[in-house]
């Protein structure tokens, strides 16, 4: 069962010299450890620091697991800096939707020269997921526990949660993980019935180019809500608003505010996203008065997704409805 180990860059090939973390530039450990392997291949795609990566990265990413795939690699594990994996995944897993492979991300929380890094475990965690038969081929996201590093869980890219700054690990929206790594095995979650609005069919048939992407999401704002909110000198025609966790956003009219914002730019798409319809039955009347005045709610989809759905959908000349109705429960 051969695996290609495509390297990204990241925590995961940093170290850290007197005044900061930094990218390894010689050869990293992960090349080191594979070497020796008779089914396992390592291959160096970048060297970024993942809060460099852009939407481009993500077709040449793309691209390069589809061609090890061609060559004959059964699995693909792809390290990345955990700041955008979330984003990356995202964009593999709408990508290359009915892939027949398995394809998973990990990465580190702590570098591979800190005394408690989970680089290692984290690696070691992916290859036993790819050897495993009982894993289903899709893209995942295999990395510690916010519990323990003898502890790794596996993640849907849509179901994964952004990383917050207590966080040691990744965790999933109604601990809807996959599975759990102790012990130097795995063993499979059952995943409740409730489920996040996926994406059942190919966003599209053939891959955006860099240029097609870039344009597309230069295109698109990703503003987070707060108090007095202020909305003003926003060119993109796309703009997602991620809610408080009840799916509201301020409603009030003042100078620059997201309601006068709303009636002013009745051509633009303006998507108040980020709640969950199993936890808010009823929107709160600040969402009903905002979707009134021309804003769309987006229910069961993360804010992240959204984005690098929009990302991908307009770069291929879809609208924005036709990009949200991809989404089934």
């Amino acid at each position: 069962m051969a695996i290609a180990i495509l390297t990204t860059g990241g925590t995961i090939e940093s170290e850290s010299n007197e005044y900061m973390r930094e990218k390894i530039t010689d050869e990293s450990y992960i090349h080191k450890y594979v070497e020796d392997s008779d089914n396992i291949d390592a291959f160096k795609l970048m060297n970024k620091l993942s809060e460099n990566m852009i939407p481009k990265d993500w077709i040449h990413i793309a691209k390069k697991i589809k061609n090890k795939i061609r060559e004959g690699y059964e699995n693909i594990i792809v390290t990345h800096g955990t700041d955008t994996m979330i984003y990356t995944a995202t964009a593999v897993n709408i990508l290359l939707k009915n892939i027949s492979k398995k394809i998973i991300f990990t990465g580190a929380m702590k570098g591979p020269d800190d005394e408690n890094s989970d680089a290692y475990v984290n690696l070691i965690s992916a290859i036993k997921a790819c050897e495993d038969n009982n894993l289903n081929s899709g893209v995942y996201i295999s990395l510690r526990s916010n519990e323990s590093i003898k502890k790794i869980y596996l993640h849907k890219p849509l179901y994964i949660k952004p990383l917050y700054m207590d966080s040691f690990g990744y965790k999933s929206l109604f601990n809807n993980y996959v599975g759990v790594y102790e012990s130097n095995s795995w063993k499979w979650n059952n995943i409740k019935d409730y489920e996040l609005k996926n994406i059942k069919n190919p966003i599209s048939r053939t891959f955006p180019s860099q240029k097609e992407i870039t344009e597309a999401s230069n295109n698109i704002a990703f503003i987070q809500s707060y108090p007095g909110l202020q909305l003003k000198n926003i060119e993109e025609d796309n703009i997602i608003i991620s809610t408080y966790h009840s799916g509201t956003s301020v409603s009030i009219f003042y100078e620059n505010s997201l309601r006068n914002f709303i009636k002013e730019n009745p051509d633009k798409n303006i998507l108040l996203v980020g709640f969950s319809s199993s936890n808010i039955e009823n929107i709160y009347e600040s969402s009903y008065e905002l979707q009134k005045d021309g804003a769309v709610l987006v229910e069961d989809i993360q804010p992240h997704v959204l984005y690098v759905s929009l990302s991908i959908g307009l770069s291929v000349n879809m609208n924005v409805t036709e990009i949200l109705n991809k989404f089934q429960s």
